[in-house]
Protein backbone atom coordinates (compact mmCIF):
# COMPACT_ATOMS: atom_id res chain seq x y z
CA UNK A 1 0.00 0.00 0.00
CA UNK A 2 1.03 3.38 -0.57
CA UNK A 3 3.25 1.95 -3.69
CA UNK A 4 3.20 3.37 -7.35
CA UNK A 5 2.39 0.33 -9.58
CA UNK A 6 1.29 0.78 -13.42
CA UNK A 7 -2.39 -1.28 -13.51
CA UNK A 8 -1.60 -2.21 -16.77
CA UNK A 9 1.55 -3.76 -16.41
CA UNK A 10 0.44 -5.67 -13.66
CA UNK A 11 -1.90 -6.86 -15.79
CA UNK A 12 0.43 -8.06 -18.21
CA UNK A 13 2.57 -9.64 -15.55
CA UNK A 14 -0.18 -11.26 -13.74
CA UNK A 15 -1.18 -12.91 -17.74
CA UNK A 16 2.92 -13.45 -18.26
CA UNK A 17 2.63 -15.96 -15.05
CA UNK A 18 -0.58 -17.74 -16.08
CA UNK A 19 -3.25 -15.99 -14.22
CA UNK A 20 -6.61 -15.86 -15.77
CA UNK A 21 -8.78 -12.80 -15.90
CA UNK A 22 -12.03 -13.64 -14.69
CA UNK A 23 -15.28 -11.32 -13.41
CA UNK A 24 -15.13 -11.99 -9.75
CA UNK A 25 -11.82 -14.36 -8.46
CA UNK A 26 -13.08 -18.06 -6.40
CA UNK A 27 -10.15 -19.51 -6.56
CA UNK A 28 -6.40 -19.16 -7.00
CA UNK A 29 -4.85 -18.33 -10.07
CA UNK A 30 -7.36 -16.09 -11.01
CA UNK A 31 -7.61 -11.73 -11.15
CA UNK A 32 -10.20 -9.27 -11.43
CA UNK A 33 -10.12 -5.20 -12.57
CA UNK A 34 -13.04 -3.20 -12.17
CA UNK A 35 -12.30 0.39 -12.33
CA UNK A 36 -9.58 1.43 -9.67
CA UNK A 37 -9.69 -2.35 -8.09
CA UNK A 38 -8.06 -4.83 -8.72
CA UNK A 39 -8.60 -8.42 -7.22
CA UNK A 40 -6.29 -11.08 -7.17
CA UNK A 41 -6.05 -14.51 -5.37
CA UNK A 42 -2.44 -16.05 -5.62
CA UNK A 43 -1.34 -19.39 -5.24
CA UNK A 44 0.11 -18.53 -1.80
CA UNK A 45 -2.84 -17.87 0.16
CA UNK A 46 -6.56 -19.32 1.33
CA UNK A 47 -8.08 -15.72 0.64
CA UNK A 48 -7.90 -13.28 -2.31
CA UNK A 49 -6.23 -9.71 -1.60
CA UNK A 50 -8.09 -6.60 -2.85
CA UNK A 51 -5.81 -3.68 -4.35
CA UNK A 52 -7.50 -0.08 -4.39
CA UNK A 53 -5.95 2.16 -6.89
CA UNK A 54 -6.24 6.02 -7.16
CA UNK A 55 -4.93 6.24 -10.65
CA UNK A 56 -1.17 4.13 -10.05
CA UNK A 57 -1.00 4.72 -6.51
CA UNK A 58 -2.32 1.55 -4.51
CA UNK A 59 -4.42 3.15 -1.49
CA UNK A 60 -5.05 0.59 0.48
CA UNK A 61 -4.91 -3.52 0.23
CA UNK A 62 -7.01 -5.84 2.14
CA UNK A 63 -8.50 -9.61 2.15
CA UNK A 64 -12.12 -10.58 1.30
CA UNK A 65 -14.57 -13.19 1.03
CA UNK A 66 -15.40 -14.89 -2.12
CA UNK A 67 -18.77 -15.29 -1.26
CA UNK A 68 -19.68 -11.58 -0.18
CA UNK A 69 -17.04 -9.81 -1.95
CA UNK A 70 -16.24 -7.88 1.11
CA UNK A 71 -13.09 -7.01 2.71
CA UNK A 72 -12.40 -8.65 5.66
CA UNK A 73 -8.86 -7.73 6.92
CA UNK A 74 -6.55 -4.25 5.73
CA UNK A 75 -3.31 -5.61 5.04
CA UNK A 76 -0.22 -3.36 4.36
CA UNK A 77 1.38 -5.19 1.93
CA UNK A 78 0.95 -8.69 -0.07
CA UNK A 79 3.08 -10.98 -2.24
CA UNK A 80 2.05 -12.49 -5.22
CA UNK A 81 3.00 -16.00 -6.03
CA UNK A 82 2.34 -17.98 -9.28
CA UNK A 83 1.76 -21.81 -9.82
CA UNK A 84 4.96 -23.35 -8.54
CA UNK A 85 4.38 -26.30 -10.71
CA UNK A 86 4.75 -24.01 -13.56
CA UNK A 87 8.56 -22.81 -14.52
CA UNK A 88 7.20 -20.87 -16.90
CA UNK A 89 4.96 -18.85 -14.32
CA UNK A 90 7.66 -18.80 -12.30
CA UNK A 91 10.13 -17.22 -14.78
CA UNK A 92 7.37 -14.64 -16.00
CA UNK A 93 7.53 -12.63 -12.68
CA UNK A 94 11.11 -13.17 -12.40
CA UNK A 95 12.04 -15.68 -10.18
CA UNK A 96 13.60 -19.04 -10.08
CA UNK A 97 12.33 -22.32 -10.20
CA UNK A 98 13.10 -24.50 -7.01
CA UNK A 99 15.26 -26.40 -8.25
CA UNK A 100 17.14 -23.67 -10.06
CA UNK A 101 17.40 -21.90 -7.00
CA UNK A 102 18.47 -25.02 -4.45
CA UNK A 103 20.89 -26.60 -6.81
CA UNK A 104 21.30 -29.89 -8.10
CA UNK A 105 23.82 -30.93 -5.41
CA UNK A 106 20.72 -30.05 -2.70
CA UNK A 107 17.93 -31.94 -0.77
CA UNK A 108 14.42 -31.25 -0.36
CA UNK A 109 12.77 -32.66 3.13
CA UNK A 110 9.48 -31.71 3.39
CA UNK A 111 7.18 -31.46 6.08
CA UNK A 112 3.82 -30.67 6.99
CA UNK A 113 4.76 -28.81 10.25
CA UNK A 114 5.52 -25.02 10.44
CA UNK A 115 8.88 -26.05 12.68
CA UNK A 116 12.19 -24.09 12.40
CA UNK A 117 14.65 -27.20 10.71
CA UNK A 118 17.54 -24.35 10.43
CA UNK A 119 19.19 -25.28 13.60
CA UNK A 120 19.72 -29.05 12.34
CA UNK A 121 20.76 -27.87 9.36
CA UNK A 122 23.76 -25.74 10.48
CA UNK A 123 25.92 -24.35 7.51
CA UNK A 124 23.63 -25.54 4.45
CA UNK A 125 21.37 -23.36 2.59
CA UNK A 126 17.73 -24.08 3.93
CA UNK A 127 14.92 -22.29 3.06
CA UNK A 128 11.17 -22.87 4.39
CA UNK A 129 8.10 -23.39 2.33
CA UNK A 130 5.38 -21.93 4.79
CA UNK A 131 2.90 -21.10 2.34
CA UNK A 132 3.28 -18.00 2.11
CA UNK A 133 7.01 -17.22 1.28
CA UNK A 134 10.28 -19.08 0.18
CA UNK A 135 13.05 -17.88 1.79
CA UNK A 136 16.63 -18.03 3.45
CA UNK A 137 16.80 -19.56 7.07
CA UNK A 138 20.47 -19.64 7.58
CA UNK A 139 24.02 -20.08 5.51
CA UNK A 140 24.50 -18.95 2.44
Amino acid sequence: AGEETDVEELKDKLFGAGFERVDFVSEPGQFAIRGGIVDIFSYSDNVPYRIDFFGNQAESISKFDISSQRSTERVGKVEIFPDMQKPSSVMALGGQTLPDYIGKDSCIIWSDTFEDFSAMWEGFRVISLNGRSIKRVSGF
